[in-house]
């Protein structure tokens, strides 16, 4: 297994590793070192079921289950299909989460990180781009990190600020997802 740091921020690539069986304990622990010093990892080539997937997603920890139950696969309730066709719409194309964004943070406990798996993407477009929080709270000037230091900031699943408009959630996704601080 190689990785290969992709920049000075964050992000590196893995390979020499098949992700779709099981795996010894030093490499996991490898594979999870490599998470929290890089913060992204890329593993290109991987061919993986929905199985092998949320498998893979195991070794760096208990999976979350998407809120949404209609976005859940049956077999495999910890994955989540993101597609640009979805019960949000009539029948045309609408891309989910077009705008920056942080995963799940109005969950009480988020989850450490998001999986990506690409089955299929188009011939344009399509970037998905992450940033380094703890990079940019670094950068900070002094004078900036003293003023929030304290701050708390209420997360919710709808924002009024949203840019984009989210999918409706059940009585019972609701009752899960109240405003966290």
């Amino acid at each position: 297994m190689e990785i290969e740091r992709q920049s000075e921020l964050m992000g590196a690539t893995v390979s020499g590793i098949d992700l779709s069986g099981p795996l010894d304990k030093a490499t996991c622990q490898s594979l999870k070192t490599a998470l929290l010093t890089h913060h992204l990892l890329c593993f290109r080539g991987q061919s993986l079921t929905p199985l092998q997937f949320a498998d893979a997603g195991r070794l760096f920890g208990k999976l979350q289950v998407q809120l949404l139950s209609d976005y859940r696969l049956p077999d495999v309730q910890e994955v989540t299909v993101i597609s640009n066709y979805n019960k949000m719409t009539t029948g045309k194309p609408h891309v989910r989460a077009t705008n920056w964004h942080t995963d799940d943070s109005y969950f009480a406990q988020p989850a450490m990180a998001t999986m990506l798996l690409a089955k299929a993407l188009p011939t344009k477009g399509c970037r998905t781009e992450f940033i380094n929080t703890h990079a940019v709270f670094d950068a900070l000037p002094e004078h900036l990190r003293q003023r929030i230091e304290g701050c708390r900031a209420v997360h919710k699943y709808q924002s009024r600020r949203a840019k984009a408009p989210v999918a409706v959630r059940t009585p019972e996704e609701e009752v899960a997802t109240p405003d966290v601080s």
